[in-house]
């Protein structure tokens, strides 16, 4: 494990939203995928996308909450909460930094009208594309991460980075994803 105090570029696009509103990225330490304990290992050491993985997880439709939303040319940035659909129960935190240029018609439209999370859009629309995690974390819970969970007290997260890109290589989007506490099943 490398501790890290504050890593914005491992926490890009994600550190954009904590410096807009003059917070401090929370701690962070770097993992191996092998670190990760379970039942995070599973649901972050992987090439698949988020939103279907938690699905399976779960066994609910996932929905998105988008916190704060913002766009500078093709560069369309939004930070968001993950939440189970029918039960409502916030799964993941985290920001996607999409790259419209690479995207498309309805894919376009329907990433713009934030409905739907980015992973669903990308298969409603069968976008082939490749998710390549080029780094996992443990962070501190920070008063960010409690209050779009609904925790309590402090606690351990998991994370990843994530590089969504098309099959012939042009990105589609960057990712910070952050899992709520999971209960092992």
């Amino acid at each position: 494990m490398v501790s890290i105090q504050s890593n914005s570029s491992i926490l890009f696009p994600l550190n954009r939203f904590y410096e807009t509103e003059h917070l401090s990225l929370p701690r962070m330490a770097l993992l191996s995928g092998a670190e990760l304990p379970e039942p995070y290992r599973g649901l972050l050491d992987h090439a698949r996308d988020m939103t279907p993985t938690l699905e399976a997880y779960f066994r609910e439709t996932i929905a998105i909450s988008i916190i704060h939303r913002g766009r500078q040319g093709d560069s369309y940035t939004r930070e968001v909460v993950l939440f189970t659909e029918q039960s409502r129960h916030p799964v993941a935190y985290g920001s996607i930094d999409i790259h419209l240029e690479n995207i498309q018609g309805a894919a376009r439209t329907y990433i713009l009208s934030g409905c739907l999370p980015f992973g669903s859009i990308l298969h409603k629309h069968a976008i082939r594309h490749v998710s390549a995690p080029s780094a996992f974390f443990e962070i501190e819970s920070d008063a960010q991460t409690q209050k779009h969970f609904g925790l309590k007290a402090p606690a351990k997260l998991y994370g990843r980075r994530n590089k969504l890109s098309t099959v012939d290589g042009r990105t589609l989007a960057e990712v910070v994803e952050i899992l709520a506490p999971v209960e092992t099943k």
